[in-house]
């Protein structure tokens, strides 16, 4: 506290910060709350009989606050592992008051002093720098700072697109916590959480995490930060339907429905999109995601007028199939091992096992057995024709063929109607390039992200198709999954609010999500030539005792583990 709070109060700029997570109290997640008060001494020392004291003079309710000597000088508390500890030992006393009286300080010798200072509740605009005289019981002003102390969900915004009831988006999305983005906001940040994130935890946890740890490496979050003619900050979460299951408690049904969820994020885009158009009007917007979030963005960015709507978008871990971004993908030989088997078997890469097939059911091979001797079967041909003419969305233009899968020629991005009655639509490859065009677009990876080596590739080669309980059945000229696959049917306008027909793009989906496989490893796993790509294994790390830590570092681990991380990402959005 000195001259330069005098200057801030005078341009109102207060100190902004979030008042204490009490589930975050004890841990090592809760020193984010805690900010600095740096104490300059210049003047001589008090008599006996007087105190030093931090007041937040006319607050009400009366303030709860706690003050703490640093560990270490700066934001050592925060990015260095064994302060951090020393730290959080310090605070486990009892350090919290409530006092119209304040929070008595200890001797102060000459010099600056730091501590650190958390709220509960600190709902006031002033903190002072007091003298108390023990014995008349009256206050000397010394020093005071402007401060703008909020509750977290005062400073961050939240939109949720996710369908009540459901486990499918909604055509729109809503505000469901915060305020509304305020008219001087220049600069906005928004955040989406990954598969198998509920809405609450995503509230409670993945956004506040990511704030505070923007904030604390120098990233604008806070509608305080900026200036007049730059604009000022603002962070906004999105929550959306990423963690469909049984319905049963704990880890029985974490990665179970994964198909139904790259459906879901795929189709998560629409809402998202104008969400993103609303607050990128007159404004700066940068984006980063986790996991499947990716595909949610990348989705998003494929709606109409979505081009120069995200300055930057940073993935993060994208749970993506990597030749999604590229045409021309070159395929290692790695993952010719990995993954071209299980696409062969379904008819990769010229489908001369469904031709065969289709040949067959034409033809009434194999015969049956009749009275005068074997005659054509047509009965797999007849079911098929039945499906495209009875059962199949009557909107859908063209019809899937059953001897056209992996040879399909999608054109750049399928648009609510086909162009020919030959199907365009197809695999993974070259789904996403369109997007490199739209917005400056950065893979942060982990070469030991065990989750997208081990879970991912398994869900890719065991439920793909995505037939049968859990996904595990198979297709076949008997089941003829293709023809139906699931999530196209014409109630699934309801995502456009049934303004036209968009069926084709929705069959594109479900072909994507409960057919094709991938060819490739994920995006999150190593570098992607068609979009910017950033190394962070060294924070992710590649430990099989934690494999969810591999994946969720950025929040899952300490902040002092990660500090370089998150440099790194305030850096990509400079």
């Amino acid at each position: 506290m000195d001259r330069r709070d005098d200057d801030a109060a005078l341009r109102g700029k207060p100190f902004a910060f979030w008042e204490l997570d009490p589930r975050n109290e004890g841990k090592i997640e809760g020193l984010a709350d805690w900010a600095t008060i740096r104490i300059r001494v210049l003047g001589s020392a008090l008599r006996s009989d007087q105190r030093i004291v931090l007041r937040m003079p006319g607050a009400s309710p009366t303030p709860v606050y706690g003050l703490k000597e640093k560990a270490g000088t700066g934001k050592d508390y925060l990015k260095n592992a064994a302060r951090s500890s020393e730290q959080l030992e310090s605070l486990q006393l009892r350090v919290f008051a409530s006092s119209p009286g304040g929070l008595q300080l200890p001797p102060l010798g000459v010099g600056e002093h730091e501590f650190l200072i958390a709220c509960r509740s600190c709902r006031g605009s002033t903190f002072t720098l007091e003298s108390y005289d023990v014995a008349s019981k009256s206050y000397v002003l010394l020093d005071s700072a402007p401060v703008d102390v909020k509750a977290l969900d005062d400073w961050l915004t939240v939109y949720s697109v996710r369908r009540p009831g459901t486990f499918s988006p909604a055509a729109r999305g809503q505000r469901v916590e915060g305020p509304e983005v305020p008219a001087e906001v220049k600069q906005v940040t928004v955040l989406l959480h990954g598969f198998n994130v509920t809405e609450e935890s995503a509230r409670a946890s993945f956004f506040p995490t990511y704030f505070k740890r923007l904030y604390w490496v120098g990233h604008p979050v806070l509608r305080r930060q900026g200036n007049d003619s730059d604009g000022y900050a603002h962070t906004v979460g999105i929550a959306w339907p990423g963690n469909q299951g049984f319905g049963l408690p704990g880890p029985v049904d974490e990665g179970v429905y994964f198909p139904e969820d790259e459906f879901h994020a795929l189709q998560s885009g629409v809402p998202v999109s104008g969400i993103l158009k609303d607050l990128a009007s007159g404004r700066r917007l940068d984006v980063i995601a986790h996991s499947l979030g990716n595909m949610v963005v990348n989705s998003a960015l494929m709606q109409p007028g979505m081009s120069g709507v995200v300055r930057r978008f940073v993935m993060n871990d994208p749970a993506i199939a990597a030749d999604a971004f590229d045409p021309n993908y070159p395929y290692s030989p790695q993952e010719r091992t990995d993954y071209e088997f299980h696409a062969r078997r379904y008819g990769f890469p010229d489908d001369a096992f469904w031709q065969a097939e289709w040949d067959d059911m034409n033809a009434g091979r194999p015969y049956r057995e009749a009275d005068g001797g074997p005659v054509p079967d047509y009965t797999d041909l007849l079911r098929w024709e039945a499906k495209l003419r009875d059962e199949i969305n009557p909107a859908l233009y063209p019809k899937p063929r059953y001897e056209l899968r992996w040879r399909q020629v999608r054109v750049a991005e399928p648009g609510p109607v086909g162009t020919s009655e030959t199907p365009e639509r197809g695999p993974w490859r070259g789904l996403f390039a369109g997007n490199t065009s739209r917005a400056a677009i950065y893979n942060t990876f982990n070469t030991g992200d065990r989750i997208l080596g081990l879970l991912w590739p398994q869900s890719q080669t065991l439920q793909k198709p995505n037939r049968g309980v859990l996904g595990l059945g198979s297709d076949n000229r008997i089941q003829q999954f293709w023809a139906l696959l699931k999530n196209t049917g014409a109630e699934e306008e309801y995502l456009w609010e049934f303004s036209g027909t968009h069926a084709n793009i929705t069959r594109q989906w479900a072909e994507l999500a409960h057919w094709f496989s991938s060819r490739s490893q994920a995006t999150g796993r190593a570098p992607v030539d068609a979009v910017t790509s950033v190394d962070l294994s060294r924070w992710g790390g590649s430990s099989l005792s934690e494999p969810v830590q591999t994946h969720g570092y950025m929040t899952g681990r300490p902040l002092s583990d990660v500090w370089g991380g998150y440099e790194t990402l305030r850096d990509l959005f400079k």
